[in-house]
């Protein structure tokens, strides 16, 4: 959420491979035997392409 109240669009994609840090993402969940983190993009370094 931007200072202003409005929304931007998130950066990241679903199916976007990701950099992190070690200790980012200290949330996760499994979805149909899946390992899945939760994480903000604040924490994520970069975007692989």
């Amino acid at each position: 959420m931007l200072e202003n109240g409005e929304l931007r669009p998130l950066a990241v994609k679903v199916g976007d491979k990701v950099v992190f840090g070690q200790y980012a993402g200290s949330n996760t969940i499994e979805v149909d035997g899946e390992k899945l983190i939760i994480m903000g993009e604040s924490e994520i370094f970069a975007i692989v392409e």
